[in-house]
């Protein structure tokens, strides 16, 4: 877990990982799209990739939502609960949290 001592800590944290995607994003697309993309026409690019964002966004809020409620169930019901069942919840959620969640729920 990234624990920052002070506001300028995490400003920064922030700046070099954005830098570092941008530089690989940006190089990846350039290979993509052949090139220049100062000359190109980018809206519909533009409305593609909001498309995509509100997708990206909507499911990781989903996901997120689901492992709270799963984790909440499990501190709920960690006094009376089997072991075994409280595992299973808790790799439920760690699995939604990664992406690597199952069909079979």
């Amino acid at each position: 877990m990234n624990e920052y001592e002070t506001p300028r800590q995490h400003r920064e944290h922030l700046i070099d990982t954005f830098t570092e995607a941008y530089r690989e994003k940006y190089d990846k697309g350039q290979q993509e799209h052949g090139g220049q993309l100062w000359k190109k026409d980018t809206t519909g690019f533009m409305l593609e990739e909001v498309l995509d964002f509100w997708s990206y966004a909507k499911v990781a809020t989903d996901q997120r939502d689901e492992a709270i409620a799963i984790l909440e169930v499990v501190m709920r019901g960690s006094n009376r609960t089997e072991p075994a069942a409280l595992f299973v919840l808790v790799q439920r959620a760690l699995d939604i949290l990664r992406g690597t969640e199952q069909d079979n729920k």
